[in-house]
């Protein structure tokens, strides 16, 4: 299970993530030969949702993934899924059966998109009858509608991996874990691939993702997990998720769902997300008098131990909004549950994505 210190800054889980969780991790680390290079104490993903992994080259982040999806295995901890231990055969056997896994670099068959899609189908269902509608679906999924024909070695790279994605896609899995599926891609690419995974994440796809594009994390993530040196670490960003309402001369308006509205610097362009620094956003039990543009009045939801400080998540008209304290803020100034508290936080903190 995911501790406080490790558990992300916030969760756009719906009602479907409630209960035993998809996929678990305890006590996980992995070594090659004698060099450490992964300590996960604990991990939960829950069915729905995006779980993003984010961090530098070396973090951990891809070997986590492989070590997830059974291609290694931990030299000590338990990874389970829907329960069961996927060391056991039963649990390779849902394993198998019922996620995929893409690869950055994915490979593909020196034939057409299409025998690409049709031969892992084939080979995952045998007894299949709906292969060709499942491909021009899954195809459409990637906007490479009309590429059936083309030779997938030929293509692009992000086209290749975009034809990797919608190979995934076709055998409808119940997990789909994804490594950099947005790197040294093309922007058209990009969003083509978030758009198949957000609807497909939105039809009750689990999805977990390695990535460095924090744009990508944002974008997507239910819930976003930085690796650094193989550990995992607390999110120190809130993230809020919304739309653009509006822009002026000054600000951008970005309209949070369930109705808020935070202001950023003006800029052009379309987002989803607010991000703020969690160390940006000022607890006070008085209004603030300050230049910023951002205040809200709520009540204190919870207070608890992250990353070496005090996370105090406040309830403001049904928002959570998260701060960081120290842990004399939290003394002097009576960060209890149930205190009214106001928050303040500057329009240049918010980045949008």
């Amino acid at each position: 299970m995911s501790t406080p210190e490790n558990r992300p800054a916030y969760s756009r889980r719906g009602t479907t993530g409630e209960g035993r969780a998809l996929l678990e991790v305890e006590g996980l680390s992995f070594a090659y030969d004698t060099e450490p290079v992964l300590a996960v104490d604990g991990l939960s993903i829950h069915t729905g949702d995006v779980a993003v992994l984010t961090g530098h080259n070396g973090s951990g982040k891809t070997t986590l993934l492989k070590v997830l999806n059974g291609l290694l295995s931990p030299s000590e901890g338990v990874v389970r899924l829907w329960g069961e231990s996927i060391a056991t055969g039963r649990g390779r056997s849902l394993l198998r059966s019922r996620s995929v896994l893409v690869h950055q670099r994915p490979y593909l068959f020196h034939e057409s998109v299409e025998a690409n899609i049709r031969y892992v189908v084939k080979l995952r269902e045998p007894g299949a009858r709906d292969i060709d509608a499942r491909i021009a679906e899954s195809l459409a999924a990637v906007r490479l509608e009309g590429f059936a024909h083309r030779r997938a070695t030929g293509l692009s790279g992000g086209e290749k991996q975009r034809v990797a994605i919608a190979r995934a896609l076709a055998v409808r899995p119940e997990l789909l874990l994804l490594d950099e599926p947005t790197s040294n891609i093309d922007p058209e690419s990009i969003r083509a691939i978030e758009g198949a995974l957000g609807e497909t994440n939105r039809r009750g796809t689990t999805i977990v993702i390695t990535t460095h594009n924090v744009a990508t994390a944002y974008r997507l993530a239910t819930s976003v997990y930085p690796m650094e040196a193989g550990r995992m670490h607390g999110d120190r960003n809130a993230v809020f998720r919304g739309d653009v309402e509006q822009t002026d001369e000054y600000f951008t308006y970005f309209r949070v769902d369930g109705g808020s509205v935070i202001r950023t610097p003006a800029q052009s362009g379309h987002a989803v997300a607010a991000v703020i620094p969690m160390d940006d956003i000022i607890v006070s039990t008085e209004p603030l008098r300050s230049s910023a543009q951002n205040h809200f009045r709520g009540r204190v939801a919870a207070v608890e131990p992250y990353e070496g400080g005090r996370r105090v998540d406040v309830d403001c008209n049904g928002v959570i909004m998260p701060a960081l304290v120290t842990p004399y803020a939290v003394e002097q100034l009576g960060l209890r549950p149930g205190a009214e508290v106001h928050l303040a936080f500057k329009a240049s903190a918010v980045r949008l994505y």
